[in-house]
């Protein structure tokens, strides 16, 4: 496959065109911009060659995942709290896997499936607060010789399980108004902005532009436009285009 590529106001590179193909190389002189050029194409086409769904997932469901981690150490060994939260973390991983390998015509058919999953780890949840609830009532109920559990111990479980609570309510909320192209773009949207901080090391996407004050753009001929503007990125895309490419094998620059 070859690719045209339209690259406009990145970095201190003057506005260029130039095409790639399955395997290429870049040539010339020190200081040319050889290394800036792959960084960015390689940032775009690892992003349109990945699968966006996964993507997404994996940043929705990951703030609720982190809070159950988090809740862990609060928690006695071989307590009820402990079985139900070790019970809870391989729900995460079945409701990543939907979407796992998906291609992007399966999307909206995986939509009522995540949505599903997502409303049993709800009432899973509610089964952790019942327990910390009950606990308490033992505790208050039990006699003045034992102690309670320090304050930092009931401190950070409730801070956890709301915000376990708090984020699966968010994703519910967010699978509800989803649809395959909404997945898609929020998944490269999302894989992009990640690649080019990690690969220029910069800490914002509005870092890049040559000219701070006229937004940067690059186009992929018969895939789409990508415009980086305000630390934000928004882009028009063929979803055959991404399709077609990822029927491929990665590209490699």
């Amino acid at each position: 496959m070859n690719f045209k590529v339209e690259i406009k106001n990145i970095g201190k590179l003057a506005d260029s065109e130039l095409r790639i193909g399955r395997f290429t190389v870049f040539a010339g002189p020190n200081n040319t911009g050889k290394s800036f050029v792959s960084k960015l194409l390689y940032s775009l086409f690892d992003a349109m060659n990945a699968n966006p769904a996964e993507t997404y997932m994996d940043h929705l469901v990951s703030p609720a995942e982190n809070a159950l981690v988090m809740m862990q150490p609060w928690v006695r060994d071989g307590s009820i709290q402990a079985r139900l939260i070790g019970a809870m973390l391989p729900e995460f991983y079945r409701l990543k896997d939907i979407t796992r390998g998906a291609s992007i015509d399966e999307l909206d058919q995986m939509i009522p499936k995540l949505i599903s999953q997502t409303e049993k780890m709800q009432e899973m949840t509610a089964s952790i607060s019942g327990s910390f609830e009950s606990e308490d009532e033992q505790k208050g109920s039990s006699s003045l010789v034992d102690k309670p559990p320090p304050f930092q111990e009931r401190s950070w479980k409730t801070v956890a399980l709301e915000n376990m609570k708090r984020s699966l309510a968010e994703l519910q909320k967010t699978l509800n108004q989803a649809n395959a192209k909404k997945f898609i773009v929020a998944g490269m949207q999302y894989k992009i902005r990640g690649n080019l901080i990690q690969n220029f090391q910069v800490t914002k996407i509005s870092d890049l532009r040559g000219d701070g004050n006229t937004s940067s753009k690059v186009s992929v001929e018969d895939f789409g436009s990508f415009e980086f503007s305000n630390g934000e990125i928004r882009f028009d895309t063929y979803i055959s285009g991404i399709k077609q490419l990822q029927r491929y094998s990665r590209i490699f620059l």
